[in-house]
């Protein structure tokens, strides 16, 4: 009966820990799928503020041509002041590309640790295979060991994780 008990508990442990490597893997799944889409979206603010950068200096050439054919002292002012405007914006575009490649650099390591990661969760993943095909292994052994010492029915050839009780005294 001791034996039997041991069993069960043993198995109630063995489904515990197959859960938790399941709860583990979906875990770590939805995490990588929430890295991958932040990855994407710095991606794309990326591309947005390089495709804005290159916009506004098509803008600032064709507005310095049309300057260049005015010739009045106010439309010079009003230039100098637009240029040093743009060079300003200019300026702050540079940083903010320079922060976005930083990012960028950040990022390719961040997928690097992520490759990592899974690597690691595959070989952990891997083990607990191997483990869960030893604990089957041992069960099927505590089964025919059970089924040699009379306590395993007819049915235990049918359903190897059946167990017949032993009768008990009616008082």
């Amino acid at each position: 009966m001791l034996q039997i008990i041991y069993a069960l508990a043993a198995l109630a442990s063995g489904c515990a820990a197959v859960l938790a490597w399941v709860a583990k893997i979906r875990w770590a799944n939805e995490f990588r799928d929430a890295k991958e889409a932040q990855i994407s979206a710095k991606d794309s603010q990326i591309q947005a503020i390089q495709e804005s950068r290159k916009a506004e200096l098509e803008a600032k050439h064709a507005q310095l041509e049309t300057l260049r054919e005015i010739t009045s002292t106010k439309l010079l002012s009003e230039l100098k002041a637009l240029k040093e405007m743009y060079e300003r914006i200019m300026e702050e575009r540079r940083s903010q590309i320079a922060r976005l490649e930083q990012m960028q650099v950040s990022k390719d390591e961040l997928i690097d640790e992520l490759k990592a990661s899974k690597e690691a969760l595959q070989r952990e993943m891997d083990d607990a295979e191997q483990n869960l095909k030893k604990q089957v292994e041992e069960m099927t052994r505590w089964t025919i060991r059970l089924r040699g010492t009379g306590t395993v029915g007819a049915a235990a050839s049918a359903d190897p994780t059946y167990v017949v009780q032993p009768e008990r005294n009616q008082q």
